[in-house]
């Protein structure tokens, strides 16, 4: 008998003006679920904007972990500042020697991971 894998993924996607729009993902079977989530609030995505603005000026903090220890877990939650400035709020990546995590540890960014958690299936942690 085979048997299946779990791989799940989210895709999550706020625009200046406040739409979002995202995708849900399994393997086995393979499916794209699209998601229509409401829009932030004008007050919500004003919160939003100041808070990556806050986050943009922290330095990602690295975090080592065991080969394995998270599975085969990949990813990231990327932000824009209202100038286009990138603005990481977790990086995450896998090697035979180990999980490597680039995390932005500022209140900022915890608020923005919360924010995303909440529209997403698959948590940043």
């Amino acid at each position: 008998m085979k048997t299946c894998c779990s791989i799940t993924g989210s895709t999550l996607e706020i625009l200046a003006d406040g739409t979002v729009s995202g995708t849900e993902r399994t393997w086995c079977p393979a499916t794209i679920q699209p998601t229509s989530p409401n829009a932030l609030s004008p007050k919500a995505l004003g919160a939003l904007l100041s808070q990556i603005e806050a986050a943009a000026g922290t330095e990602l903090t690295v975090i080592h972990g065991d080969a394995g220890q998270s599975g085969d877990r990949s990813g990231e939650l990327v932000v824009y500042t209202a100038s286009g400035t990138r603005v990481a709020i977790r990086e995450m990546s896998n090697a035979t020697s180990g999980t490597l995590e680039k995390v932005n540890l500022s209140q900022a960014a915890t608020e923005i991971r919360d924010l995303v958690n909440g529209y997403v299936a698959v948590d940043i942690e």
